[in-house]
């Protein structure tokens, strides 16, 4: 098969060619954002160097003078809290505006309980336990909007009929392979 008739597998789903697969991919991978959270809460940044690291040529290094936001049981907490909440599923979900309100809410109340009855096991400090709090709160708030109203699964499939479309004609017509009816 060339690229453009190729097929990939992705989360149970068969896409058509590269360019729909890294455009879903976009919409719904969370792993990149979660993995800065994740080097933010521990003080760590990433560095590039192929000769020094090899093929992928980065690794996540420690910041000089700068203290992790909470030990490794608070940033696994922490975390988990957030993949639990920050994940594709959650966004095919479909709430009205006043359940997402509520929502947000009550994830805010559940969170800043977390981290206030834990802050000294965790080794939170004050100042810490406020950015925390407002770094979450921002990037679940921006992110839940995208259910409401159902719009979320909505546009996925006006994306997959024009994928479909694409396909299509770059296969030239509705019968695959550029094979003509009666061939």
């Amino acid at each position: 098969m060339d690229e453009q008739t190729s097929k990939s597998i992705e989360g149970g789903m068969v896409y058509d060619n590269e360019q729909t697969l890294t455009a879903l991919q976009i919409r719904l991978d969370t792993s990149k954002i979660l993995k800065e959270f994740d080097r933010f809460l521990r003080a760590e940044k990433l560095v590039y160097d192929q000769s020094k690291y090899g093929l992928d040529g980065q690794v996540s290094v420690r910041k000089k003078d700068v203290m992790p936001k909470a030990n490794e049981e608070g940033i696994d907490a922490i975390m988990s809290y957030l993949y639990a909440n920050f994940n594709p599923q959650v966004v095919q979900a479909n709430m009205s505006n006043n359940d997402y309100r509520e929502h947000i809410l009550e994830m805010h109340k559940r969170l800043a309980v977390m981290l206030w009855v834990n802050m000294d096991e965790w080794e939170i400090e004050d100042k810490d336990y406020t950015l925390i709090m407002m770094i979450v709160r921002d990037m679940l708030k921006l992110f839940l909007t995208r259910p409401i109203d159902n719009k979320e699964r909505d546009s996925y499939q006006q994306f997959m009929k024009n994928v479909e479309t694409l396909v299509s004609q770059q296969r030239g017509g509705i019968f695959p392979f550029n094979m003509k009816q009666g061939q």
